[in-house]
């Protein structure tokens, strides 16, 4: 790649990272910042020969307006699991490099979202509230909840977070079926190919 006077390669950020990331890039590209830009467009337009990389996410990355700008532009790397962002035919066409991190938060997310089941099922927030507004001196006892354990558990899409959200359930005892565009083969659970209640 071509670069900047020192050398390094001219990357464009579209979206202000938080800083311990910005400061990684700056040490290995010549990092221009977007956001900061009042006029994107013409910001762009006046960098475009130099520019080699484009960093962005799943929000804010590159259109097939911003690529058209980009003459140069060698690689879109999104700090994020999916592509929606991008042109994928504009740079498929352009032989656009187009990077991402998937699974880099796959973990977390499905902890949140059994958290969210506990909470949920448990009435977690509803019995502090309960406790915190000095109800159970008032009121005694906090209604009775349900249980999370052998309980049916429905997922809408088996892909990465799906399946760490099944391993979850199945850590409860709770029988998983799924919808996902086509069966997965690896999985024993029960497969729906639609939502439909019908």
């Amino acid at each position: 790649m071509a670069g900047d006077p020192e050398g390094k390669p001219v990357v464009v950020a579209t979206l202000p990272f938080f800083q311990p990331l910005i400061d990684v890039m700056e040490s290995k590209f010549a990092l221009l910042k977007l956001w900061e830009a009042d006029d994107k467009t013409a910001f762009l337009k006046e960098n475009a020969d130099k520019i080699r990389g484009l960093a962005g996410n799943a929000t804010v990355g590159a259109s097939a307006e911003v690529i058209d700008v980009l003459t140069n532009l060698e690689i879109v790397s999104l700090y994020s699991v999916g592509f929606d962002s991008v042109d994928l035919v504009k740079c498929r066409e352009r032989g656009i490099v187009v990077t991402n991190t998937p699974g880099v938060l796959t973990d977390e997310t499905a902890d949140l979202a059994f958290a969210l089941v506990l909470a949920t099922m448990r009435r977690v927030c509803a019995a502090d509230r309960y406790v915190r507004e000095g109800l159970w001196a008032l009121k005694g006892d906090f209604p009775l909840s349900y249980k999370v354990s052998g309980k049916r558990f429905g997922i809408v899409g088996l892909g990465r977070i799906g399946s760490a959200i099944a391993k979850r359930a199945e850590g409860f005892g709770c029988s998983i079926s799924y919808y996902a565009r086509s069966k997965k083969s690896e999985y024993a659970y029960h497969f729906y190919d639609s939502m439909s209640l019908n």
